[in-house]
């Protein structure tokens, strides 16, 4: 199967490791790929607001979104991304990447349209194969292919 490369990546974490190991795990199957990491919801907001005003071509296609970080945590990251176009949200996939196995947390991020699945830390190289392979077959704004990447990548115990 073909699998999807992403050209632009976002990674909002607070944790330095959590950030390294997702970007290691990353680097092995996109290596070309611009990664851009943020410690602070906050701080990636103001960069997509400011690439929606001005270079909105370089809209990050991949978000991968930690719940719980200072300033503003990643559900209140969401809320703020519906104000933005779909235009720019059609062709970007978020992925929630957490250590919070809380069924409230997973609930609300799956009732979230614009959150493709919840992944338990740390990301795996078969979690992000997973999401390549997902991301290769899906077709915008696919109501069908929102339920199937709900499965396969929550390892919730």
């Amino acid at each position: 199967m073909i699998r999807k490369m992403f050209t632009s990546i976002y990674i909002i974490d607070d944790d330095p490791i959590d950030r390294f190991i997702t970007r290691t795990v990353i680097r092995s199957f996109c290596p070309d790929s611009k990664i851009e990491e943020f410690s602070e919801a906050s701080t990636a907001m103001t960069a997509l607001r400011l690439l929606a005003e001005n270079d909105a071509y370089k809209w990050p296609e991949l978000i991968l979104l930690d719940i719980n970080m200072p300033v503003m945590n990643g559900f209140t990251f969401l809320d703020q991304l519906k104000d933005f176009s779909f235009l720019f949200l059609e062709n970007c996939s978020i992925f929630m990447i957490t250590s919070s196995s809380n069924a409230k947390d997973v609930e609300q991020a799956m009732n979230t349209t614009l959150v493709k699945t919840y992944i338990i830390k740390p990301l795996t190289h078969s979690l992000f194969t997973n999401i390549l392979e997902v991301e290769s077959s899906r077709r915008p704004s696919s109501k069908v292919d929102h339920v199937k990447t709900q499965t396969f990548a929550c390892k919730i115990n």
